[in-house]
């Protein structure tokens, strides 16, 4: 015996349920994925302020740079497109409103991908050296 599906039910009025509630879920990931700077700008600021700390490492030292020129520049952005929708919830009912999910979305994409694009491999460089370091330090490494 098959079960039934039962579809929830959604009014007339509703064109996108919880509409509001996917863009802040979308909003919450990206301040998840920037929320990994917070603790690897104090070791950039301490690389940038004594380059001995990375063995006057070039691509490390240039990787701190771009961090911590890009990594407020980012966060004021997102801000800027939280702001957007910060007293927005629930579903959608609105032709307007629905279009302004679709830009919003669009905006954070964007800004997911140039995160991805200045943010990701700086972070890996510094991680590399770091991890390099702790290599070292360790017996047998």
């Amino acid at each position: 015996m098959s079960k039934k599906r039962t579809k929830k039910y959604v009014p007339k009025d509703v064109i996108v349920p919880d509409g509001w509630g996917e863009v802040d879920t979308v909003s919450k990931t990206c301040y998840q994925r920037l929320s990994i700077c917070s603790i690897v700008i104090p070791v950039t600021e301490a690389f940038q302020k004594d380059p001995e700390l990375v063995n006057n490492n070039l691509e490390v030292s240039r990787a701190c740079l771009a961090l911590l020129k890009d990594v407020p520049n980012l966060k004021a952005d997102l801000d800027a497109i939280t702001k957007l929708h910060q007293d927005k919830k629930g579903d959608v009912t609105e032709t307007d409103d629905f279009l302004a999910t679709i830009e919003i979305g669009q905006k954070y994409s964007t800004w997911l991908d140039r995160f991805e694009r200045l943010v990701d491999p700086n972070l890996e460089a510094v991680a590399a050296y770091i991890d390099t370091q702790n290599q070292k330090d360790t017996p047998n490494g």
